[in-house]
């Protein structure tokens, strides 16, 4: 690996991310001292991390202008994040975790809800059943599913 930027431990302690120069983040077990993931995808360094408080999703952020949602457990990418125009320096969650906020060299905070749930009930109370090529162009890395009963 590369120089680490950025550090975080999830909230029961048990798990370290850290966030590198090297375009990754990764995952380690902190009792075990051992490498548990590698968080790839990036196009550039990856300078900060962040855990939600039940520790089941890890925010990096990205000099891609990036900020990506991960599920720890299962080590996959849930979603890419995009809008800011330049580096994403930090993040957090809420106390409460129902609140993302992301802060960028481009002058901007933004807020998100990290919970895919919740966006698509919001999505079809504004533009109705997303087509999957809406849902493509609006959330393109997660499997196209029906946004209104």
């Amino acid at each position: 690996t590369d120089s680490v930027r950025g550090v975080a431990f999830s909230p029961d302690g048990r798990i370290l991310a850290t966030a590198s120069f090297d375009q990754t983040a990764r995952l380690w077990d902190v009792a075990g001292h051992h490498q548990l993931a590698i968080l790839a995808g990036y196009t550039d360094s990856v300078r900060g991390v962040a855990f939600s408080p039940d520790g089941r999703i890890l925010a990096t952020t990205s000099d891609d202008h990036t900020t990506r949602l991960w599920d720890v457990a299962g080590h996959q990418q849930l979603v890419t994040l995009t809008g800011h125009t330049g580096i994403v320096e930090g993040v957090a969650f809420s106390p409460d975790g129902r609140t993302l906020v992301t802060v960028s060299d481009d002058g901007t905070v933004r807020t998100w809800d990290p919970d895919l749930g919740r966006v698509t009930d919001r999505l079809c109370r504004i533009v109705g059943a997303a087509r999957p090529g809406d849902w493509a162009r609006l959330i393109p890395n997660l499997p196209y599913r029906s946004t209104c009963p």
